[in-house]
């Protein structure tokens, strides 16, 4: 069973930071798409991937902190003992 702690707990920020490299991927794409022919992606569309982007890079980094923030914790409590 606390193993699937460990999973959760380093599971969820390795998926937010793949969810984050996919979304910026598909972002950059249709940018560069759009940029040589012009409307292949709506207007519409590429905001619905920069708030996709957005999203994806606030849930990423909010979960890598807290990830790191607890490794750090550990270090400095195992440093004091």
């Amino acid at each position: 069973m606390l193993y699937y702690i460990q999973y959760i707990f380093y599971g969820l920020p390795i998926i937010a930071l793949l969810f984050f490299i996919i979304s910026l991927c598909r972002y950059i794409s249709a940018k560069r798409k759009n940029k040589a022919m012009p409307n292949s992606y709506s207007t519409e569309e590429i905001k619905k991937r920069k708030l996709l982007l957005i999203v994806s890079s606030v849930i990423a980094g909010v979960f890598i902190m807290v990830v790191v923030s607890l490794i750090v914790l550990l270090f400095m409590a195992a440093a004091y003992m």
